[in-house]
């Protein structure tokens, strides 16, 4: 820094100081020139999705080569002057937040002994280990379908008149379909970290912008590749948008495929490429993936602002019914989704593939909570022909997206340590009651039986019974309200310092079979 210094004020004496003054009119033109020149050098890129961040460093399997590719001025520097100060203003919210015996009492909610540890640092986890471990690799694919709120599905609880979803009506009468089923957040990055990774969503910076997630979470793509599986994500759009890419090459996902491997002019919106030609460039991938067990998650995009869709026959709504924009892009993300669908099932190559089908979140539909749960309720479909999650049947219980990797590898029957906050949706557990607890900044929201807590830290909480939303019955169920927003905020704290602070020893755990 000090010799750019010195060299600009050299190069200052030696020419700027001998030119003539400039004109007003030419200091005009040169200001804003020089201010987008300045913006753009900030943002560090001219993709309007997202800037500069540190996944477009990445390149590599191998993490330590992934770091020397790091630029380290701004590293360090967006560490110091943009990380660091709301980082621990996070830290020290978090700790203060009126819950003791956080980790105990989520130890308690996921089956662990309290006793195995006692501090915010120690890392949730189960061995999981089957009696049977299964020897066949079938195929798994994740479909996160943007904005897929159980409020706009027809087979579901539907608020929108006409019916949008006609596809996935049809698709799930032939498979399992949980109907009381929540997303872990109401942004993407929430929704790819619940399902991929099984952890919550948490104040503050996304994680997975965050540099203590680098290589450090043992989700879906890191436990499935250690048993040879090939693992690739889609997406239709920029692929650094929330650090998607950085984030899951460091974390096991070896391919993301994402507008930059199409055409320029299939390119529709700032959501890129429509959802349809995602899928079909998907199945390709597929098939040249034949002969080797894969993991695929496939992220759409069309259902979201600027809401546009492709000219093709997916029964569009009329331009004069109200809000038609939005619900064309919902019923044409069904239409691409029921399509791809059928192209696989068509195609005997993925008879051995188990697909589930869940929205990445919710969508806002006639609200009536300030924590509205048409943001976070979402549908979960699994599809197998093979029956491995039992005949096609609709299933009440209440689920949420960090319930996903354990219900996945429940249904292959592989051993691997649970480092998640999720369930086996599948397995018959008697001894808990379940729940489903997801956020949006400091607001918490809990279901549990038919009731939903809103709590809000340092603030009122409220409650209410799902089967009479409109009354809060914060104070008349204190003791019910006690008990439910304690487990939401000890859930909610140990989540959030888990993540904070790195263990690297999990590759040895799960390699060794070892406990800890």
């Amino acid at each position: 820094t000090a010799g750019f210094v010195i060299c600009l004020r050299l190069l200052q004496k030696r020419f700027l100081r001998k030119s003539s003054p400039s004109s007003f009119f030419a200091t005009l033109i040169s200001i804003p020139l020089l201010a987008a020149i300045l913006f753009l050098g900030i943002r560090g890129r001219i993709e309007e999705k997202a800037p500069l961040n540190w996944g477009q460093a990445y390149f590599s399997d191998y993490a330590f080569a992934n770091l020397l590719a790091l630029n380290p001025v701004f590293t360090f520097g967006r560490d110091l002057l943009y990380d660091s100060g709301s980082k621990h203003d996070v830290d020290r919210l978090m700790s203060d937040l009126p819950v003791t015996g956080a980790y105990a009492k989520t130890a308690a909610l996921l089956g662990l002994p309290a006793e195995s540890a006692d501090t915010l640092t120690s890392r949730i986890v189960r061995p999981v280990r089957f009696e049977s471990p299964s020897t066949d690799r079938p195929n798994v694919i994740l479909i996160l379908m943007e904005s897929f709120a159980s409020a706009g599905v027809g087979c579901l609880k539907s608020r929108v008149e006409p019916q949008v979803t006609p596809r996935f009506d049809s698709l799930a009468q032939h498979g399992v379909l949980f109907t009381d089923f929540y997303s872990a957040g109401m942004h993407t990055y929430a929704g790819i970290l619940g399902s991929h990774y099984g952890y919550p969503s948490v104040p503050g910076k996304s994680p997975m912008k965050q540099v203590t997630s680098q290589d450090n979470l043992w989700g879906l793509p890191s436990i499935l590749g250690k048993y040879g599986y090939h693992t690739m994500f889609f997406t239709t759009h920029d692929p650094h948008f929330d650090n998607m890419q950085g984030f899951l090459k460091s974390n096991g996902m070896q391919e993301v495929y994402s507008l930059f491997d199409f055409d320029e002019s299939q390119k529709l919106s700032t959501l890129g490429v429509p959802d349809h030609v995602m899928f079909d460039s998907a199945l390709e991938h597929l098939h040249d993936k034949i002969g080797r067990p894969f993991f695929a998650a496939l992220l759409s995009g069309s259902n979201h602002g600027p809401w546009f869709v492709p000219d093709v026959p997916f029964g569009a709504l009329p331009d004069t019914i109200p809000d038609a924009q939005r619900l064309n892009a919902f019923k044409y993300s069904d239409w691409a989704l029921g399509r791809f669908i059928d192209q696989l099932s068509s195609d005997s190559a993925f008879a051995n593939t188990i697909v589930l089908i869940t929205g990445d979140h919710g969508l806002l539909m006639k609200p009536i909570y300030d924590l509205d749960l048409s943001l976070f309720q979402v549908p979960l479909l699994i599809l197998d022909p093979q029956k491995r999650a039992g005949e096609s049947r609709r299933v009440d219980r209440i689920g949420s997206q960090v319930d996903i990797l354990a219900t996945i590898m429940g249904m292959l029957r592989l051993d691997y340590d649970n480092y998640t906050f999720g369930y086996d949706l599948m397995a018959a557990d008697s001894s808990r009651t379940d729940y489903a607890i997801f956020s949006e900044g400091y607001k918490i929201g809990i279901v549990e039986n038919d009731q939903f807590a809103i709590v809000r830290p340092g603030h009122e909480h409220s409650l209410y019974n799902l089967a009479a939303p409109e009354f809060d019955l914060a104070a008349h169920e204190r003791k019910l309200l006690a008990g439910m927003s304690d487990k939401a905020l000890a859930y909610f704290q140990t989540a959030y310092f888990n993540l904070q602070y790195p263990l690297h020893m999990n590759h040895v755990l799960h390699n060794s079979g070892e406990t800890r």
